[in-house]
């Protein structure tokens, strides 16, 4: 576990850093995992807002129809980075309520306040590749290993889109430290089936306290030199 948060300090992700850790059948390890967007392209917390309000290549929304709006909710925002997943999820949302606000029946001020009741964040719109995902294409890109009945540490826990990827792939044991608020993978995906995930919440030492724990604060040559002094 000490690991997988040492590996989730790698993220650009402004949201939440995780990290994961696989282990084959025989304990050793496989794949290490952060979540960060793909090889080659720039993570949310290395993107100044300026980025995509002067800097056209920068990929915005797939609909130029949508460009506007887009461009709207970036100059609303607070702050100097912006989460795309947040952005695109909210685009959607407002598009939907739309069809609501050209209702003449409808009371604009009430859709407005369901609007932000709902705050719904689609994962698919996340430009990062969760951690275990990409602990899984780590091992898929090194040539691949049989992790069937294997272990994954992941410091949260496993959201619907990695956890229908882990059942799969046979990965028998799943340790994780922090709880995936709102996640229907432990009731939909990890109970259902023939197979018998285990997923164990970590009891040990965290990782902010782990070197003051076990490190020493001499090594032991020079225990013995101020040893042999006394």
């Amino acid at each position: 576990m000490h690991l997988a948060y040492s590996h989730s300090l790698k993220s650009t992700c402004i949201s939440r850093k995780v990290g994961a850790i696989i282990l084959g059948p025989q304990g050793y390890i496989f794949g290490a995992g952060w979540n960060d967007v793909g090889e080659g392209q720039i993570g949310c917390g290395l993107r100044h807002i300026q980025d995509y309000q002067e800097i056209d290549v920068i990929p915005k929304v797939s609909s130029k129809k949508a460009l506007p709006k887009f461009n709207q909710l970036l100059s609303e925002s607070k702050g100097k980075y912006i989460c795309y997943k947040d952005i695109t999820s909210k685009l959607q949302v407002n598009k939907k309520l739309d069809k609501f606000r050209n209702d003449p029946s409808c009371d604009n001020q009430c859709i407005d306040r369901i609007g932000e009741e709902l705050g719904i964040k689609r994962l698919e719109f996340c430009r990062a590749l969760h951690a275990e995902e990409n602990a899984l294409l780590q091992i898929s890109k090194a040539g691949g290993m049989p992790i069937k009945n294997g272990t994954i540490y992941t410091t949260t826990y496993p959201c619907e889109l990695c956890a229908k990827k882990l059942y799969q792939t046979g990965i028998r044991t799943v340790y994780f430290t922090e709880p995936y608020p709102e996640s229907i993978s432990d009731e939909v995906f990890f109970k259902d089936g023939t197979k018998n995930i285990l997923r164990i919440p970590f009891e040990g030492v965290k990782s902010h306290s782990y070197f003051r724990l076990f490190k020493p604060i001499y090594d032991k040559k020079e225990l013995s030199l101020i040893e042999a002094d006394t």
